[in-house]
């Protein structure tokens, strides 16, 4: 919806027909707007069926929103909660919420051979900002809709949780998921980009690669030091 929105303002500055564009807008929210419910409503009442004590999708959500809602946190974030604008910043700002850790001591030495962490991939992370930027600059400069996209996407699915953060609620790095995609979309712009050094694209790559395997959940490979 961000998307047409924005597709919206730009084709009225063009000039273009006002009202088509408003019909096509409404259109596209309207389909937006009735996947997302069935989708959502559909999915819900399945996982309630099959794995929770809920007798609906509604009571799911009123459940929901009077345990997540209730949650405030006035004095800052405690233990796994953290704060929206630190997200790109993992073990800097962020530290992984450390869901399953096995620990192994042997003879002094300490290893983990098994560890389930939430946590944003370094390299995919660090490279949100900078990524952001050439979208933006791509869509101003080159008026690349996929650009725009992105963009939306990203904004839309981040921006909301400054409001949240804001009104002292609690906030999660796993909140920034559904942002994580558009990032990586974004990345795939600047690495497509033929000015881009050869050498820069198989650094990023490898980087990539060694961030995989060393977050990987199970590592027994890694020698305990």
């Amino acid at each position: 919806m961000g998307y047409h929105t924005i597709s919206f303002i730009r084709n009225i500055k063009k000039r273009e027909s006002i009202k088509r564009k408003i019909r096509e807008l409404g259109a596209w929210i309207a389909i937006y707007c009735s996947i997302f419910l069935v989708v959502f409503i559909l999915g819900l009442l399945i996982l309630d069926l099959a794995f929770t004590p809920f007798a609906s999708p509604i009571d799911h959500l009123k459940y929901m929103w009077s345990v997540y809602g209730s949650l405030i946190r006035t004095a800052g974030p405690v233990g796994i909660e953290s704060y929206p604008w630190t997200w790109w910043f993992p073990y800097w700002l962020v530290q992984p919420i450390p869901y399953y850790v096995v620990k192994i001591v042997v003879g002094g030495a300490v290893g983990y051979p098994i560890h389930f962490l939430g946590v944003i991939s370094p390299v995919i992370a660090y490279s949100t900002v900078p990524s952001m930027i050439y979208v933006f600059w791509d869509y101003t400069q080159n008026k690349n809709s996929f650009a725009l996209f992105v963009l939306s996407w990203f904004l839309g699915t981040y921006l909301p949780w400054f409001l949240w953060a804001l009104l002292n609620k609690v906030t999660y790095v796993y909140y920034a998921l559904p942002s994580v995609e558009a990032v990586c979309c974004a990345m795939a712009l600047v690495l497509t980009n033929k000015k881009l050094p050869m050498l820069l694209l198989v650094v990023f790559m490898v980087a990539v690669l060694a961030s995989f395997f060393i977050l990987f959940p199970c590592t027994p490979w890694i020698p305990i030091k």
